[in-house]
């Protein structure tokens, strides 16, 4: 059976997946937009869990409630 994966494209929620105490598996290049030869960008891989998904919700509610 194979892992799900979840991937962050931001340096803000990746930071606080990171202290709360998820691992980041990988870091890859973001995929190169029309014309790039490469993606100035960058993606967090994560481990997909039941407890991640809560902390990514929770992140979410947070930073919406900040902004509306």
């Amino acid at each position: 059976m194979k892992q799900k994966i979840k991937v962050v494209h931001s340096l803000a929620l990746m930071m606080h997946l990171v202290r709360n105490g998820f691992n980041v598996f990988k870091v890859e290049d973001a995929y190169a937009k029309n014309g790039e030869d490469k993606s100035p960008y960058k993606v967090f891989l994560f481990y997909d869990t039941p407890e991640l998904e809560k902390c990514w919700f929770l992140y979410k509610k947070c930073t919406s409630e900040r902004v509306g």
